[in-house]
């Protein structure tokens, strides 16, 4: 808890002090120590509320998106990604990448990019695609979309709108 009061801009003793006191507060003061993916190994039930979507990733067997508080995505992480669809291809290159019906450009590099591209698409005519345009592929990786780009999806401008207003504490 200390880590977000530090993201907040609140002093590492601060931080930790309030993040105690809270844990007193709600009866949580002996779990203070308590490392989550241990506890996970361990076969317990563990309920966590983040936006971090790589600690889900890490962590989780089963996730939850809600919006306002209906569900938008419920499962295991492997469903949500199906439910949302698409892949996406990690690509180390040389050359640029062409513009493609095929795929969307969604990060462009020098040397790296990704394509998304659709659950019909075949990975294998895309990489053909690319070597006839002239780009000397490096490494080419599909893998599903991220929870970080699904909560993007899910979140959108709600999402935006909330860190455009953060402030610092002190600010």
């Amino acid at each position: 808890m200390a880590y977000f009061g530090r993201l907040k801009g609140m002093e590492r003793h601060a931080a930790k002090t309030w993040s105690l006191k809270y844990l007193e507060k709600v009866a949580l003061a002996d779990k203070a120590n308590v490392q989550l993916d241990k506890q996970k190994t361990k076969g317990a039930t563990v309920v966590m509320v983040t936006h971090q979507m790589e600690e889900v990733e890490r962590l989780c067997d089963r996730v939850i998106l809600l919006k306002n508080g209906t569900a938008e995505a419920y499962g295991t992480i492997d469903e949500v990604q199906n439910q949302y669809g698409g892949r996406v291809i990690g690509l180390r290159h040389a050359g640029p990448i062409p513009a493609s019906p095929n795929y969307t450009v969604t990060a462009n590099g020098t040397n790296y990019s990704e394509l998304s591209i659709t659950d019909a698409t075949d990975e294998a005519d895309i990489l053909k695609e690319l070597i006839a345009a002239g780009v000397a592929v490096r490494s080419f990786i599909t893998t599903k979309v991220s929870l970080e780009e699904i909560f993007i999806r899910a979140y959108g401008d709600q999402n935006k709108a909330d860190a455009a207003t953060f402030e610092p504490a002190g600010a």
